[in-house]
């Protein structure tokens, strides 16, 4: 399958990184992912696109769900007053 391009994933791993219980370090995103530092690295910055494989990877070392790394949360994700 393709590499997702999309330069926010970079943003939203480096997002959940910074903000699970204890924060992670990239490297430590890198061995709990099996994946090279360099490669956490070029993906965060949106120099790299990240393969459906690798993301599972990360967001199984992250302990999210795949679905929260690919995608922004839009309006239509906000519930409003019912």
């Amino acid at each position: 399958m393709p590499a997702n391009t999309d330069g926010g994933v970079g943003r939203r791993i480096a997002y959940y990184r910074s903000v699970v219980r204890p924060k992670m370090t990239q490297a430590e995103l890198a061995t709990a992912a099996c994946v090279a530092l360099g490669t956490i690295r070029k993906i965060e910055r949106g120099e790299r696109g990240v393969t459906d494989d690798t993301l599972q990877a990360i967001a199984d070392a992250l302990g999210v769900d795949p679905s929260r790394l690919r995608h922004d949360r839009g309006p239509s994700d906000v519930q409003g007053p019912g």
